[in-house]
């Protein structure tokens, strides 16, 4: 009997570089984004809801990214913005 062999077709990455500004993040970018700047704008509607009349927007930013960092940062995985949302907005 003879052995079958078989081959497999090579994968071949897509380089979207040339695509320059109608070029599209990754979804898992994406995604991070969005959690991410979903949690600052809930935390600070409820910082605000929860504070003084005076309430100021840039300092709450300010604050957000001391203890958060920055979207491009990954500080945190995306599960655990998850559960920290879950956490503390349900």
């Amino acid at each position: 009997m003879a052995a079958n062999k078989s081959t497999k077709a090579q994968v071949i990455t897509i380089d979207d570089l040339t695509m320059e500004q109608f070029r599209v993040e990754s979804f898992d970018v994406r995604k991070y984004n969005i959690i991410f700047y979903s949690i600052r704008d809930l935390y600070g509607r409820e910082s605000q809801r929860l504070g003084s009349d005076s309430f100021d927007w840039k300092a709450f930013k300010t604050q957000f990214e001391i203890c958060f960092g920055r979207p491009e940062d990954c500080h945190y995985t995306t599960e655990q913005l998850l559960n920290f949302a879950q956490n503390k907005f349900t």
